[in-house]
């Protein structure tokens, strides 16, 4: 019993880093674990290798590796990809998938292994964990799996964890796959629902294969958050056609949520209300919202240089000023304001210059 208990006691601090950093504003953004937490995974499974939940997050970090490392490499393959071809040919022998998976991935295969190894050794110390499920589908064609395992791993999934949305991500995704659009629809909408991880994926999924805007407005009836996400994916696939309806979504949703806002979100809210009628090239609607959150709250230096720069942007250079020497006031040494203010005085006095030579003229 001591022995056991010490090993758990050693591996505790090394599972309560990895756990702070999954919950810190970091962890939630990036998409992979930095080296050192990775190692804490590692230690965690070496101390205490009955630990259910390390193993099959570590074979989920592994996958995730792979993906980066075949990202790079020369013959660039998706872990998808390499599954449906190592499926679909059907080799003799195990000894053929090696020698075909060596040729294919190279070194980056070690990663799909261990992968393999850690799930399976998760699921059988708690075979209630859906991700490992998700895991061995992805990995089954490694024993030489036939095309029906696959299928039967996502079900299982559904069965012990219905509601994680990694779990109905992947089952929406296999239900697409098998051509039922409709069953996969149902899951995606649930797992659109679980939180900020999963409508990324998703977002990225159906965006990066050209499915229009209004599929995903009219399906997901996304909040503002997730609309923000939409937003940024559109910008950086250079579809301005669909960033338009997404702007117009936002905008909708934005003005319908502000009649109810308190103070705080009303601000937050009229200032994302101001950058969508910007990118929607509607000055007078970009400015009526910078001013009004500056009406609600005209001591905050965020929403003054925010009006500021708006209205820089429409040519109102001597209010613009005003709101921008409040803000230098402030933060003197701020770089980007120093630039923006310049700007600002700078475009005033060519004004006035050109009004005065209007005159002579005259």
């Amino acid at each position: 019993m001591g022995h056991n208990r010490l090993c758990a006691a050693l591996a505790a601090p090394h599972w309560d880093h990895y756990v702070a950093y999954s919950l810190s504003a970091e962890g939630k953004a990036s998409k992979a674990l930095p080296a050192n937490i990775v190692e804490d995974l590692e230690e965690i499974v070496r101390l205490s290798p009955d630990d259910a939940r390390a193993h099959v997050r570590l074979a989920g970090e592994y996958l995730r590796r792979f993906d980066q490392e075949q990202k790079n490499s020369e013959n660039v393959m998706a872990l998808s990809q390499i599954r449906d071809a190592a499926i679909s040919s059907h080799f003799a022998s195990r000894a053929e998938l090696d020698a075909w998976l060596t040729r294919a991935i190279g070194d980056t295969r070690h990663y799909l292994d261990s992968a393999l190894w850690h799930t399976r050794r998760g699921l059988a110390l708690c075979p209630l964990q859906g991700e490992g499920y998700i895991y061995l589908a992805e990995l089954c064609f490694l024993q030489g799996a036939s095309p029906q395992v696959k299928p039967a791993y996502v079900a299982q999934a559904l069965k012990v964890r219905p509601y994680n949305g990694k779990v109905l991500f992947a089952a929406g995704n296999e239900a697409a796959l098998a051509g039922d659009l409709q069953k996969a629809v149902t899951y995606w909408k649930q797992s659109f629902k679980s939180g900020p991880e999963e409508q990324v994926e998703l977002i990225n999924l159906l965006a990066s294969n050209r499915v229009p805007a209004a599929f995903l407005l009219q399906n997901f009836e996304p909040d503002l958050p997730a609309l923000l996400l939409m937003q940024a994916k559109y910008v950086e696939l250079r579809q301005p056609a669909e960033l338009q309806q997404v702007l117009g979504y936002l905008v909708r949703t934005a003005e319908k949520e502000l009649a109810q806002a308190d103070e705080d979100k009303a601000v937050y809210l009229c200032l994302e209300l101001q950058q969508a009628y910007r990118s929607l090239n509607n000055p007078a609607g970009a400015l009526e919202y910078a001013r009004r959150a500056a009406a609600i709250r005209p001591n905050d230096y965020d929403v003054r240089f925010a009006l500021g720069v708006c209205l820089t942007e429409q040519r109102y250079f001597e209010e613009a000023e005003t709101h921008l020497d409040w803000c230098a006031q402030r933060r003197p040494d701020d770089p980007q304001l120093k630039a923006v203010l310049a700007g600002a005085v700078r475009a005033r006095v060519e004004e006035q210059s050109r009004r005065v030579d209007r005159n002579r003229t005259r």
